[in-house]
């Protein structure tokens, strides 16, 4: 399901804008500007742009910014070997740019960091001032997480961000007459107030406080939100060590057991039993279909629901509104989920800075966020667009500000074989349904959970060292 919404974005964002006058920049040294010479109008350039490939890029950004600047030419480096199981994404990176020397990348908060911190990206602010690009209007937790993943320097830009926030269905609260969540609820809160709904109902009566996850990574993914929320991780990614079987993650699966028990979270779901059934990616998910009154989800599900609208027959529209999502008491404003989409920055050795902040300034520009906000997959951080949806508030996503480390960065576990993560999974949701059935203390299956987690780990890492993670 996650993968399909990554494409989905991918495909759907469609690009149009202008840019303004170009300038060149001069570098005194890596990471610095010290100057501008400005481009000529008819000045041919050419760029090479670190990418996905070259057909994604062209879609999404390349065809629009060539009809507009021809004599701007975009070569696309493909990023297929920072996508392979069996490498180390880092080590690659840094050998992808060393042998072909992109002038604007396509980054992750985690390639950010590093790059930015090794002096090999330009520094953006003397460039942003001088050009009189108005950074002002973007939200500035984007332009602070970038400034602190920098060091305190700006040396890049976002024009998107993906967050999480607490969905829930009015209708099954007025019918049901629970107050409605507010924001900033602990999860303990949430799943209190879940329990404030019926568990007795057969079949399309039956009526869930929470939904999480239609499938049977239900248990592991609520438990590994909880955990973040909270600032805990099951797996340390610098030692590569599991760690589970402690204080803080026994709380947690206390508190999930005991909403599974009660009747508030529907049982994770066989994906197997419905491969044929088209509209089932929908049916079992009961907050789309109406039978959960609360969810944590992203800005995709709201494409989701209307994608279902369209799909499932039938199917009553949701009457959903927003909040914040869950946060962890002692840090109330942070968002654990907030994360930078798309991070595009210019190589410090560029031969052509003037063409590289063009292109960079022209994806993180306002009449590109003005154009793409009608048909956008993902959350701008150009505030003066997108504040709502169908009508309906889209301010939770915003309120939140990012925290010190972001779990939903695809690339933060990058050093975690790929082949890990299937079976860390499965081994979280049989020692968590162990303990529903009261075969295992919670104790006991921490502990499982470590210890048969930390022998995968080991089996990972060796298959990766010997080239065979790569089947996976």
């Amino acid at each position: 399901m996650k993968r399909w919404l990554v494409g989905l974005l991918l495909i759907a964002v469609m690009l149009v804008g202008t840019v303004g006058c170009e300038l060149s920049v001069s570098s005194k040294e890596k990471g610095s500007t010290t100057g501008f010479k400005a481009l000529g109008k008819d000045a041919k350039a050419k760029i090479k742009v670190l990418f996905y490939n070259e057909q994604a890029f062209a879609m999404l950004y390349g065809n629009t910014f060539n009809a507009k600047y021809p004599n701007i030419e975009v070569e696309v480096i493909p990023m297929t070997s920072l996508m392979l199981p069996d490498k180390d994404k880092n080590k690659e990176l840094v050998k992808l740019l060393e042998e072909t020397s992109p002038d604007v990348m396509f980054l992750s908060q985690e390639q950010y960091e590093k790059l930015s911190g090794d002096g090999k990206l330009l520094e953006l602010e003397t460039i942003i001032k001088k050009d009189k690009f108005d950074l002002d209007s973007m939200l500035p937790a984007s332009t602070q997480l970038l400034k602190t993943k920098g060091n305190g320097m700006l040396y890049g830009l976002a024009s998107g961000f993906s967050a999480k926030a607490l969905y829930y269905n009015k209708d099954i609260f007025d019918q049901n007459g629970v107050p409605y969540p507010t924001d900033r609820m602990s999860w303990d809160e949430v799943l209190q107030l879940a329990k404030r709904f019926p568990t007795s109902g057969e079949g399309p009566n039956r009526i869930y406080g929470f939904h999480q996850g239609s499938f049977q990574s239900g248990y592991y993914e609520l438990l590994n939100n909880m955990g973040h929320t909270q600032g805990l991780s099951m797996v340390d990614s610098e030692s590569m060590a599991v760690k589970i079987n402690s204080e803080p993650w026994k709380k947690i699966v206390q508190s999930a057991v005991d909403a599974y028990r009660a009747g508030v979270i529907a049982e994770p779901s066989n994906p197997a039993a419905n491969m044929n059934a088209v509209d089932s990616i929908f049916t079992q998910n009961h907050f789309i279909s109406g039978k959960a009154a609360m969810t944590v989800d992203s800005f995709n599900m709201i494409a989701l629901m209307s994608e279902a609208q369209k799909t499932v027959k039938d199917l009553k529209p949701v009457n959903w509104a927003l909040v914040t999502e869950p946060i962890d008491r002692s840090n109330p404003d942070t968002a654990t989920s907030f994360a930078l989409s798309q991070i595009m920055a210019i190589n410090s050795k560029t031969t052509d800075p003037a063409a590289a902040w063009e292109l960079v300034k022209y994806l993180n520009g306002d009449e590109y966020a003005k154009i793409i906000s009608k048909s956008t997959f993902e959350l701008l951080t150009r505030t003066a667009y997108v504040k709502d949806k169908d009508g309906r508030s889209l301010e939770a996503f915003y309120k939140l500000r990012p925290g010190d480390k972001s779990y939903n960065d695809f690339n933060t576990l990058t050093a975690i074989p790929f082949s890990f993560y299937t079976a860390f999974d499965t081994i979280v949701n049989q020692e968590f349904k162990s303990v529903l059935d009261q075969k295992k203390t919670i104790e006991d299956a921490l502990k499982e959970i470590e210890d048969k987690g930390q022998q995968e780990m080991t089996k990972a890492k060796f298959e990766q060292e010997s080239g065979k993670d790569s089947k996976q």
